[in-house]
């Protein structure tokens, strides 16, 4: 009749490679959208008396 076609489902277990991915795009998105801070400069003048 018809072939029965078998998936390996793992209904009971988590998708490590979704759960994965979405950190990566998570912590893609963080690093372009938040700004990075500037430097500090510190300026250093000499007084002459």
């Amino acid at each position: 009749m018809g072939k029965l076609c078998c998936m390996e489902s793992d209904d009971g277990g988590l998708d490590l490679t979704g759960i994965i991915m979405v950190l990566i795009i998570a912590l893609a998105l963080m690093a372009i959208c938040i700004p990075q801070p500037r430097p500090t400069v510190y300026a250093v003048y000499r007084h002459r008396c």
